[in-house]
């Protein structure tokens, strides 16, 4: 009874924070998108190495909000104890792949945390879902 109730508390915590991040990405809000409707001159020696990301994900609104969606659905899905395990499957490549962009480019230590700890969070998620997710692995059994 203690490990449900700790499975519903993390995957409402993990889909509740990628619903808020989607639905702030889809609204344009995350990323600088003004900054490329002007002319501009990149250089290293005027922009730290996180701005250069956020401004790479500001250059496109599309991806942005292809960034968002792909947030938004997996946080979705992870309210629900039915789409939970697809949820936790979707979330685990977006939350990594933010991992890795947070400790390669020197984002701030309570970001790159935060992140770090979602994606625990979802593999202790997936981890918890194992025996399921084992069930695809196994043969199908033979009609005679």
């Amino acid at each position: 009874m203690l490990q449900r109730r700790w499975y519903t508390l993390l995957r409402w915590t993990l889909g509740l924070a990628f619903i808020w991040y989607g639905l702030i990405k889809v609204v344009g809000g995350q990323f600088n998108y003004a900054f490329f409707d002007s002319p501009w001159t990149l250089d290293s020696q005027s922009f730290d190495s996180v701005t250069f990301v956020w401004m790479f994900f500001g250059y496109s609104r599309l991806y942005g909000l292809f960034i968002g969606l792909g947030e938004l659905t997996a946080g979705l899905l992870l309210l629900f104890r039915r789409t939970s395990t697809i949820g936790a499957l979707a979330y685990l490549p977006i939350a990594l792949n933010i991992s890795v962009l947070d400790i390669t480019y020197g984002f701030p230590l309570p970001a790159t945390m935060l992140i770090c700890g979602l994606t625990l969070g979802c593999l202790g998620l997936l981890w918890m879902d194992r025996r399921k997710l084992l069930l695809l692995f196994e043969p199908a059994p033979e009609h005679v």
